[in-house]
């Protein structure tokens, strides 16, 4: 169809091109641009920002709707503050609750001596609607903050089954030892505080000498949270993955590596507002995961008919008991693995999803 009048255009702005950005933005958005801007009178669009770069406030003109995720900078406040000047629909995505950070997570670390708490409330504030991952921090910032329910709409992380490194054919499992039972973690340097309970590796690897244990992130975080004399003690069954630094398009089939997935969380506010998306990185190559209990962990068992494993005991014992059961039942792995996977392509991909953000802008479009 040719010489449509696009009625409202909306324009995305990721915060990165990492996790946040790429599942919370960029793929979305990317997502909706493809499916509706042939045909559809609404246009989306993505802009890349790099890093405290501004942005030309002339773009305002351009477009009658954006999205900005996680305005917590002066420079973003300024946009922000711009577009609302202008009569724009101003929308916030936002991944955590960032008024209740834990202490020791390294972010309040990156973030010592900014103001941006103070920012973020006063975004919140001038924001028509925020959109966010679960119902956990929709609560939070309606009794915190009092922000009216009617302006939070919460739209869970999904998988890009059109991403082709999601694909059976892109699993990378024949890199590591296919005589073993592998047992990985693969994470940002922001877990440094939760990952404590994978220490019950060693105990694993002496207990079952058909397992190895995979862990993906920082080397830093691997050193200071496993012996000096870990990996020498296990050679060749310890394997340190290094971490995606250069783009998050070489990321998505690393948990493909796997046959058992590990997602440990120290329990507390902040951590029981995040996601199920572990689980589902885990899940859409069919490895069963083993995850502790915070609220979206226990909601995916409990929608997916127990089709993850919840230590909700969460300790290193714990820990080690429910991989242990893992590693010596192949058929409960199987058929988790199958079961996480079907729950996903039935009810977590992309497409899914961006049904309900869909209807969420028609609904204020048309209203």
């Amino acid at each position: 169809m040719f010489g449509i009048v696009k009625d409202k255009k909306v324009l995305a702005i990721p915060s990165d091109q990492f996790g946040c950005g790429q599942y919370r933005i960029i793929q979305p958005y990317r997502d909706l641009a493809i499916s509706l801007n042939p045909m559809s009178k609404y246009e989306f669009r993505l802009l890349s920002v790099k890093p405290n770069m501004g942005i030309e406030g002339s773009i305002i003109d351009r477009y009658d709707v954006f999205v900005l995720q996680r305005v917590i900078t002066p420079q973003l406040l300024k946009f922000a503050k711009e577009i609302k000047k202008r009569n724009k629909i101003l929308i916030q995505e936002i991944d955590d609750d960032l008024f209740n950070v834990d202490p020791m997570n390294p972010f309040n670390v990156a973030m010592k001596g900014s103001q941006y708490k103070a920012i973020f409330r006063e975004s919140l504030k001038i924001s028509d609607f925020i959109h966010t991952t679960t119902p956990e921090i929709k609560n939070s910032f309606v009794k915190n903050m009092k922000i009216p329910e009617s302006k939070i709409f919460v739209f869970p992380n999904a998988i890009d089954t059109n991403h082709p490194l999601v694909q059976p054919s892109s699993s990378r499992r024949k890199e590591l030892p296919q005589d073993k039972i592998i047992f990985g973690w693969q994470g940002g340097s922001s877990h440094s505080n939760d990952i404590f309970l994978l220490q019950c590796a060693e105990d694993i690897l002496e207990k079952y000498p058909n397992t190895a244990f995979a862990f993906c992130s920082h080397p830093i975080l691997f050193t200071s949270t496993f012996s000096e004399k870990f990996a020498v003690k296990f050679k060749g069954r310890v394997f340190q993955i290094p971490p995606i630094q250069d783009k998050f398009d070489n990321f998505p089939n690393i948990p493909s590596m796997y046959d058992i997935g590990l997602a440990p969380l120290k329990i507390n506010h902040f951590n029981n507002c995040k996601s199920w998306l572990k689980c589902i990185e885990y899940g859409i190559f069919g490895v069963p995961s083993i995850v502790s209990p915070i609220a979206d962990y226990v909601r995916f068992e409990e929608q997916s008919d127990k089709a993850c494993v919840v230590s909700y005991e969460n300790t290193i014992k714990d820990w080690e008991n429910k991989i242990s059961m893992l590693v010596e039942n192949e058929d409960m792995r199987k058929e988790l693995g199958e079961k996480t996977k079907n729950f996903i392509l039935e009810n977590v991909t992309l497409k899914k999803v961006n049904k309900s953000r869909i209807e969420f802008y028609k609904a204020i479009f048309e209203s």
